[in-house]
């Protein structure tokens, strides 16, 4: 692979990181924000779906979204961009952690609606 070609390649990939890295921030903006900013409606079935879930669902699930966000974009981006980042040999020390989070979201969340709890 030439010069060039590696060239190109690196700033396809730091394009990648960054589009994939600002939708996952938006989505966690959206979650956590949406409601408070006027974008209540926007659309209407994710508004729906996300007025659904109770306000400490919404924030775990956007703060998630955002983290793996920013890790995704610094990941692929040349490491002078963004230089705070989890090292990729520990990728999966995030990833555990933000599964942990999610379940942790989706066990309360069925808890606090009453479809997990039984009674002994």
């Amino acid at each position: 692979m030439s010069l060039m070609g590696a060239v190109a390649a690196a700033e396809i990939r730091a394009a990648a990181g960054i589009l994939l890295g600002l939708g996952l921030v938006i989505l966690g903006a959206w979650l956590i924000w949406g409601p408070r900013v006027g974008l209540g409606a926007w659309p209407a079935r994710g508004a729906a779906w996300r007025d659904a879930l109770a306000g400490a669902t919404r924030l775990t699930l956007g703060l998630c979204a955002l983290l793996a966000g920013y890790h995704a974009a610094a990941w692929l981006c040349p490491t002078h961009w963004l230089e705070y980042r989890v090292p990729l040999s520990r990728w999966w020390l995030l990833a555990a952690g933000l599964g942990v989070a999610l379940v942790g979201c989706w066990v309360s969340e069925r808890v606090g609606r009453g479809g997990g709890v039984t009674e002994v």
